[in-house]
């Protein structure tokens, strides 16, 4: 606040300027020498001086800012030297000082008068504050200046439309987003700028709000032309004014949404999908968002809970609530409740666990919780109906307890036929071993007698001994059976392996063969192939040979067999087939059995013990080898043994 200058000499002017005090503005009179002669009532309120300390100041030193001063004084200088009088009766704007210090503005109209003993000329100022009507006038500017700078750079289209129909944009933005120029006037108005789809809607649209039937804040969507000829969406209010004096126009706020309104396609394709896929799901499959409330529900899940309504109208449900309005449908609530929860708070995929139903069903389980990024934005639920799944296993579980049991059992009494087929075995080459010795003897004191050492003997004598022969004979080889398939059982019979020339070998036996061939009226025939050496147990092999051969001869009389040697992937195939009465398709798996001869052989005219093709396939397996057989009833049979190099 300034300090009062030290008063002057008081010239107080009276006469006909007393009814300045009743004057509402402000009223200072001053002498040319700057002093202060008079001061209303108006110009205390305005400057904070009071007459007293205002009458016989200088102006300049209460009321003038610092930075004007100077000219002040300069002015008043010139008046008094040239008496030019450059702003008298002027309307002028200046900054003055308040008492306090505080700058205000005032309106100023200077005039001169004379006066006093002296008649001395004088300045009289009327001046009244401005303010705060220049304050208000520069808000009102920035505001304006301000709306000015939003409507030019708004990224909206701001559109004044008119009774008759015109229209303008005031800002850039119709220019910025579509590409038309500021002030265009497009052939139709502003409608032509409208999709064809979309024009009626938005006629619609426009009637309904200068008819004051819309909320001016209820948008509507449609699709504008730009410059270009692509179609922009856009979202747009209308406010009716046409009836405020200071518009007269409907105002529309467009902001495009094209991207927002193809992604919002886009998500309710995906949607589409998802719904598609969830409804097709074999399980029934609820998705909540992060707050728990339902986003997709598809019917299996309706149907698996027994929910009376559509997954439609469970859109947006609590499953808070959901979940406590349906526990009771659980054999055990508590534990589907706290397990839900567990899941929810740990947030960690939990897979095909089961609860059991009230109703003895049993559904199994999923929770998958999403993320989007590192955002939880919520989890699907999937159930699944495993009741019949659930009894199938348990049914299986009796199956294997039960088979399990069966199989032990089996071994068990396997184990007892093997051990029993063993003491057979054990029995059987014992008794063999047994019988060989008086057997040995027999033959011996045969072939004595026959020789005549006891006397000689009359031919019926001669033929009792040749039947004795020949039963002993038949009954050595078939202690010689029993004893050799005993060892080969046992592996204790040892194989001497040699390079053999297979062909050699059949052509070996053939000789020793084809007397018995010839005598059953059989044709036998030899085929070989050359080859690398057969690696085995001659005496074995010819066996094997021997026995395949003399079936084969022993039941095809007055037929055909064929021996083959044949060289096949890294083995010898040995081939005999046969032109005999072949074997019945129900005996084949037995054939190869202890004691075992095929039902349509007739023992009095083919005699046998049945253990030729046993010995002949222990033989054969002692060579890693194996034998097989193909036969037809009534056109013969073919034996095949592969033996590997």
């Amino acid at each position: 606040m300034p300090n009062p200058p030290a008063p002057l000499p008081e010239r107080r002017i009276t006469g006909n300027l007393g009814w300045i005090d009743a004057l509402l503005d402000a009223v200072v009179v001053m002498g040319s020498d700057g002093v202060i002669r008079q001061w209303n009532g108006a110009a205390e309120k305005i400057f904070g001086w009071s007459a007293a300390v205002a009458v016989g100041s200088r102006f300049v030193d209460l009321c003038v800012p610092p930075h004007l001063r100077v000219a002040h004084i300069e002015g008043l200088r010139r008046y008094a030297e040239t008496g030019e009088k450059r702003i008298i009766g002027e309307r002028l704007e200046l900054p003055a000082l308040r008492s306090d210090g505080v700058t205000i503005a005032v309106e100023l109209t200077i005039t001169t008068a004379r006066g006093g003993p002296d008649n001395a000329e004088f300045f009289v100022g009327f001046m009244r504050e401005v303010t705060a009507l220049r304050i208000a006038e520069e808000r009102a500017e920035l505001g304006e200046q301000r709306l000015r700078a939003l409507v030019e750079h708004t990224p909206s289209i701001i559109s004044l439309v008119a009774r008759d129909g015109s229209w303008e944009s005031p800002g850039e933005a119709g220019t910025k987003l579509l590409g038309w120029p500021k002030g265009i006037d497009p052939e139709g108005g502003i409608f032509s700028l409208v999709h064809p789809d979309d024009l009626e809607y938005a006629v619609a649209i426009f009637e309904e709000v200068t008819s004051n039937a819309r909320d001016s804040f209820d948008p509507a969507t449609f699709r504008i032309r730009a410059a270009d000829g692509s179609w922009h969406w856009f979202e747009t209010t209308a406010h009716n004014m046409l009836d405020d004096p200071s518009v007269e126009a409907v105002v529309l706020h467009s902001r495009d949404v094209t991207e927002s309104h193809e992604s919002h396609r886009k998500v309710l394709e995906n949607a589409e999908r998802l719904s598609a896929v969830v409804e097709n799901l074999a399980g029934g499959v609820l998705v909540e968002d992060a707050d728990r409330h339902i986003v997709v529900v598809n019917e299996r899940f309706v149907n698996l809970f027994q929910i009376p309504s559509s997954p439609d109208a469970l859109v947006g449900t609590d499953c808070r609530e959901a979940a406590e309005q349906s526990k009771h449908l659980f054999a055990d609530p508590g534990f589907f409740l706290e397990s839900t929860l567990a899941c929810l708070e740990n947030r960690v995929e939990v897979t095909e666990s089961e609860l059991a139903m009230a109703d003895g069903r049993v559904l199994e389980r999923d929770y998958i919780p999403v993320f989007v990024g590192e955002h939880y934005d919520g989890h699907v639920w999937i159930y699944r109906d495993i009741t019949e799944r659930r009894e199938m296993e348990d049914q299986r579980e009796s199956l294997i307890v039960a088979e399990h049991d069966v199989r032990i059992a089996i071994e068990e009494q396997n184990q007892r036929l093997r051990e029993l087929d063993q003491l057979k075995s054990d029995f059987v080459a014992n008794v063999s071993h047994e019988l060989r010795t008086p057997l040995t003897s027999i033959m011996g004191f045969t072939e004595i007698l026959s020789d005549g050492a006891g006397g000689e003997l009359n031919e019926e004598q001669r033929e009792y001994l040749a039947i004795v022969t020949r039963s002993s004979q038949r009954m050595l080889r078939l202690i010689d059976d029993l004893l050799l398939l005993s060892r080969l059982e046992t592996r204790s019979i040892t194989i001497e392996v040699e390079p053999l020339d297979l062909a050699a070998l059949l052509n070996e036996s053939q000789l020793e063969l084809s007397a018995g061939a010839d005598s059953a009226g059989v044709t036998l025939n030899i085929a070989t192939e050359n080859g690398p050496p057969l690696f085995g147990d001659r005496g074995r092999l010819r066996q094997v040979i021997d026995n395949l051969v003399n079936n084969a001869v022993k039941f095809s009389p007055g037929g055909a067999v064929t021996v083959a040697a044949i060289r096949e992937e890294s083995a010898w195939i040995l081939r005999v087939s046969d032109t005999g009465i072949g074997i019945p398709q129900g005996d084949l798996d037995q054939l190869f059995e202890k004691f075992f001869r095929a039902s349509n052989a007739d023992p009095k005219r083919t005699p046998g013990t049945g253990l030729g093709l046993t010995i002949t396939k222990a033989i054969v397996e002692a060579h890693r080898g194996t034998i097989s057989v193909e036969s037809t009833q009534g056109s013969g049979t073919t034996f095949s043994v592969r033996l590997p190099d």
